[in-house]
């Protein structure tokens, strides 16, 4: 899993050029690291740490662009479960907040969206809260796209 920084400051300042190219060099290092240790490819499996030392464009664009990590040649797992970002893409399109800010279970209809954008880009294994209702729109999505 990538993350900038550590659980302590990875939230403080992340940049990044270009989010996605680093993120996918740092997974290509790591797996190639695991690799000579003995590793099968085929034991591995890669997460782009949605939320860990990202900001919202960073969590949008590695979501956006998951098929350039799906070219890693490696299995995809994605977790954008009730993230913050779903909360930071709400206030934009809304504007100002009106009231608090709602609990992170109160983020479902982001999260299915995310989730289903996810599992359709190509994420094999996806890191959910929900699961009766990721299961459902999964289906569903998956559905439409076969017919």
């Amino acid at each position: 899993m990538h993350m900038q920084g550590t659980p302590r400051d990875m939230q403080l300042s992340p940049t990044y050029g270009d989010v996605v190219a680093e993120v996918a060099q740092f997974l290509r290092e790591r797996a190639a690291a695991a690799w000579g240790a003995g590793v099968a490819p085929e034991k591995l499996w890669i997460d782009p740490g949605l939320g860990f030392g990202k900001r919202l464009e960073h969590n949008l664009a590695l979501l956006a662009r998951l098929g350039e990590l799906r070219s890693l040649g490696l299995s995809l797992l994605v977790g954008p479960s009730r993230k913050s970002f779903i909360e930071h893409v709400r206030v934009r399109a809304l504007g100002e907040r009106a009231g608090p800010p709602p609990e992170a279970r109160e983020r479902l209809g982001g999260s299915v969206a995310a989730a289903v954008s996810c599992a359709l880009s190509g994420a094999e294994l996806l890191r959910v809260h929900d699961v009766q209702v990721m299961a459902e729109a999964l289906r569903v999505a998956v559905a439409i796209r076969d017919a």
